[in-house]
């Protein structure tokens, strides 16, 4: 009779609820608390194997290693791991925690550094300063290469952008669906590992203190990013889901397309190969007062042409040569770390020697 009246009983209501559960199975943010305690111990190791993505740069400026070696031995591996890590806790029935810490992280990751360079265009249009430039410097040195080419800026954008989804990943295996002010926290945390370690020494970032304060800021959108997908991170979780099981590898195989499409890797100017044939060693032609190519790498000298018609000096350079037009001179320097070599002093104008003691494959 309730069923004609339109009235549910409560077997009804029991069936309804059996129904829903088997076809809906828990979000991560509702998985009971010993759940996420008994995971604990690998969300400590996912978030390690978030940082594994910095140890290169790290180890390259405290003098512990050579970059493309613990990209080999660290970076790499541990990128894989969280690969593997992702694909084991795919089908949501084991290992919530972390398939919820990996997802919430990469999307947060790709969100947050992609807010965090287009904060910085405005500035690098109005001062022009090279803000952007470091990232380069990345792939040279993880690839070993003696010079910059589209592959290296590839390498390099790659790696940048691992990094701050490794960062993400790291806050979301601890702070996911904590409060979003933790994002900032954890963003200042970072820009400060660069401010206050040897990072600054070798990329001399104390020289431009409004650089420092543009860096700082442009990590707002960044931990903003972090905070406020982790905080809703049931939400965001809802939103993938919706978006197909396949989604975060697709965010990850476009991006990689986008970096491909935009640097070209493997094609080089004419001008390029003309400063990378001067020598066997780390060459650059200078047209207009620019390096061609613009990244130099070496343990001591590099080898440049001038084909303009002007005479340019090197004050950051030993002895403060002169080169004049129409020369080619070995011009060495003394000073490490990422040294800006421009003979004119315009902005745009000349380019950049890293002076690595691993650059000859020798050690300290």
């Amino acid at each position: 009779m309730s069923h004609l009246l339109g009235v549910r009983t409560r077997d009804d209501e029991n069936k309804t609820v059996g129904v829903a559960t088997q076809e809906q199975p828990p979000a991560a943010a509702d998985v009971p608390a010993e759940t996420e305690r008994s995971e604990m111990p690998l969300l400590v190791v996912v978030a390690a194997l978030g940082m594994t993505s910095v140890v290169p740069l790290l180890a390259w400026v405290y003098d512990l290693s050579d970059f493309n070696t613990m990209i080999r031995w660290v970076a790499l591996p541990g990128a894989c791991a969280l690969v593997m890590l992702g694909w084991l806790s795919r089908s949501g029935k084991r290992w919530l925690e972390v398939h919820s810490t990996l997802r919430l992280g990469v999307v947060a990751g790709v969100i947050g550094t992609l807010g965090y360079d287009l904060f910085r265009v405005p500035f690098i249009i109005v001062t022009r300063f090279g803000l952007l430039r470091p990232i380069e410097s990345y792939g040279v040195l993880a690839l070993d290469a003696g010079e910059s080419s589209s592959l290296t800026a590839f390498a390099g954008w790659t790696y940048h952008f691992s990094n701050g989804i490794g960062f993400a990943i790291s806050y979301m295996a601890f702070f996911r669906g904590r409060h979003w002010a933790w994002g900032l926290v954890w963003a200042m945390v970072l820009e400060s590992g660069s401010v206050f370690t040897p990072f600054a020494q070798d990329y001399d970032l104390w020289s431009n203190p409004t650089a420092i304060v543009i860096a700082y800021g442009a990590h707002v959108p960044f931990g903003l990013a972090l905070g406020i997908i982790g905080q809703n991170s049931a939400r965001w979780e809802t939103y993938l889901d919706e978006a197909g099981r396949y989604v975060v590898p697709c965010v990850l195989a476009i991006g990689l397309a986008t970096l491909a499409l935009w640097l070209r890797p493997g094609s080089q100017s004419s001008t390029w190969q003309q400063g990378r044939s001067i020598d066997s060693g780390p060459s650059a032609i200078i047209s207009d007062a620019v390096f061609s190519p613009f990244w130099l790498r070496t343990d001591e000298c590099v080898r440049l042409h001038n084909s303009d018609s002007i005479p340019y000096t090197f004050p950051t350079a030993v002895g403060s040569p002169v080169l004049g037009p129409g020369g080619t001179s070995s011009i060495c320097f003394s000073t490490g770390g990422v040294l800006r070599v421009n003979p004119t002093g315009d902005p745009d104008d000349g380019g950049f020697v890293i002076l690595d003691q691993y650059a000859a494959g020798g050690q300290p």
